[in-house]
Parts: C-alpha cells; structure tokens; sequence
C-alpha cells in the first residue's frame, strides 16, 4: 500500500545527474533523497549522509522506495512515469536530451496529470510544485484497470 513518506526517489540513467542532485542536497540538506542509477564502480548502497543515498538499480528496493515516496524525479520513460501515476506520486520528468520519445512522453505525461517536466534534474522545482499537484491517483488507476476492455472495444 503506497504512503506518502518523507524522500524524493530519483530514478538516473546517467550518474552524470547526480550532479543535479548534490547541488539540491547542499541547498535543502534537511531533503530525504533514495537515488538509484547505474554506476558500476560504485557499492551496493552509498549513503553519503543520514539524508542522501545512492543505490544499485534494484527493481524490489526500487518499488518498495516508490510506493514510500513523496515524489518521485526521472527521466521520461514510460513504464516508472506511470508506475508512479499509479501509486499516486507527483513526477518530474526530464527527458534524455536528444530523445524525441522520452520529450513526447513528458507533455502527455504532464497533461494527464502526472506531474511537471524541466531540461533539467533540478529537484527544486519538484519541491516547489507538490504542494499544487492535483492527485489523479484515483482517475489514473480508474482508467489503467479498465484499459484491457477499453483497447477491445476500439479493436471491435
């Protein structure tokens, strides 16, 4: 069952991001941050303080921090943008420079409600905009759970 915890999850392709996600860290260290990339030369879990840590990519930590999260920072993939849609979580997308796919996805995802989307991993802007985020938690799971019969019928 998804809560609405204390951390932001950050979801990164590119461990270059966590840049981004430092700099934020300095301005709001009081901030929980779970941030899970792909940084091979890196241990399992690397907790630079009681407020920020890195992960692994774990598909079962992944979740279990997503369904806790207050919000929830990526790129503009598909799947987690509607995972986190599904659990209710505010999202800011910043598409993969160069990705026409990942820019389409954050404007459907930001007018079906999902969230915002920058050029940038500037959690700050995430930060500033939940307190506004209209919950479509409800409307979302209402739909995703009636899309099975919904794709039928524009078949038949």
């Amino acid at each position: 069952h998804p809560t609405k915890g204390e951390h932001y999850l950050v979801y990164m392709v590119n461990s270059g991001y966590s840049t981004e996600v430092n700099l934020f860290h300095e301005k709001f260290p009081e901030q929980k941050l779970h941030c899970f990339w792909d940084k091979k030369d890196m241990p399992e879990t690397y907790e630079v303080d009681n407020n920020l840590t890195y992960h692994q990519l774990n598909d079962e930590e992944f979740i279990d921090k997503m369904a806790n999260c207050q919000g929830y920072v990526t790129t503009a993939g598909f799947e987690s943008v509607c995972e986190a849609m599904y659990l209710g979580k505010p999202v800011l997308m910043v598409p993969v420079e160069g990705h026409y796919e990942q820019a389409c996805n954050a404007v459907d995802a930001r007018k079906a409600g999902a969230g915002i989307h920058s050029e940038r991993f500037d959690i700050g802007q995430l930060r500033d905009y939940i307190p506004n985020h209209e919950d479509v938690q409800t409307k979302f799971r209402t739909w995703a759970d009636q899309s099975g019969d919904i794709f039928l019928n524009e078949l038949t």
